[in-house]
C-alpha cells in the first residue's frame, strides 16, 4: 500500500507538515501535533495560523500529549458531518494555497518584485 491508500482508510490524520497536507489533499480532518506543538483540530479558524507555521504546531502554547490528541479524535469521531466539513474545507485549501497553479503564480511574484527592486536601484 501507499501514503494516500493508507490515508484513505482512516477517517482522521494526526501529524504535522506533509501529512497534513497530504491529508488535506484526500479530504481528511486533521489534528495538528508534533514536537514543536499542539494546534489541535485545523479549522477555517485556525488555518491562517497553522499555514503560517507550515502546519507544524508552533506558534501554539500547547504541548502535544496522548491525552490531548485523543480528546481531538474523539471530538471528531462523535461529529460525522463535521469531519465532513473539515474535509472538504481542506482539499479546498490545498487546491487555493498548493496547487501547481496557485504555486505558479507565486513564485511568478517573487519574481516580477524582486526585478522590480533591481529596476529602482
Amino acid at each position: 500500500l501507499d501514503t494516500p491508500q493508507i490515508m484513505n482508510m482512516a477517517d482522521v490524520a494526526v501529524g504535522v507538515g506533509r501529512v497534513a497536507l497530504e491529508a488535506m489533499a484526500l479530504e481528511k480532518p486533521v489534528i495538528i501535533a508534533g514536537e514543536a506543538g499542539f494546534m489541535g483540530v485545523l479549522t477555517p479558524r485556525n488555518f491562517k495560523e497553522a499555514h503560517k507555521h507550515n502546519f507544524s504546531g508552533r506558534g501554539s502554547d500547547r504541548q502535544t500529549s496522548a491525552s490531548t490528541i485523543a480528546k481531538s479524535i474523539r471530538e471528531l469521531l462523535r461529529n460525522r458531518e463535521y469531519r465532513e466539513e473539515l474535509g472538504v474545507f481542506g482539499r479546498q485549501a490545498v487546491e487555493k494555497y498548493f496547487s501547481i497553479e496557485s504555486m505558479t503564480e507565486n513564485i511568478i511574484k517573487v519574481y516580477k518584485e524582486v526585478l522590480s527592486r533591481r529596476k529602482n536601484k
